[in-house]
């Protein structure tokens, strides 16, 4: 399982509305007959349950897809100049 602390700043939306991410967890799971499902579970601060309150189930070319789809809108994005 890999896992990766978020800054908290970014929101998600579950089944009780928005809450702030501050993780994600990848598992590894090979239970399609198709290829490897990748379980991608979007955490709160605080942990209740063990299943995050917003979860991906990804096939290995979906999240290859999305990885470079992210990739790409990031490079994209203009930088907006720090008004500081």
């Amino acid at each position: 399982m890999n896992r990766i602390e978020l800054s908290g700043k970014s929101q998600g939306k579950g089944r009780n509305g928005y809450f702030q991410l501050h993780s994600v967890e990848v598992m590894n799971m090979p239970t399609d007959p198709d290829g490897q499902v990748l379980h991608v579970d979007f955490y709160p601060r605080r942990r209740v349950n063990c299943v995050g309150p917003a979860r991906l189930l990804l096939s290995l070319e979906d999240a290859t897809k999305l990885a470079q789809f992210l990739g790409e809108a990031i490079e994209t994005k203009p930088t907006v100049p720090n008004i500081e």
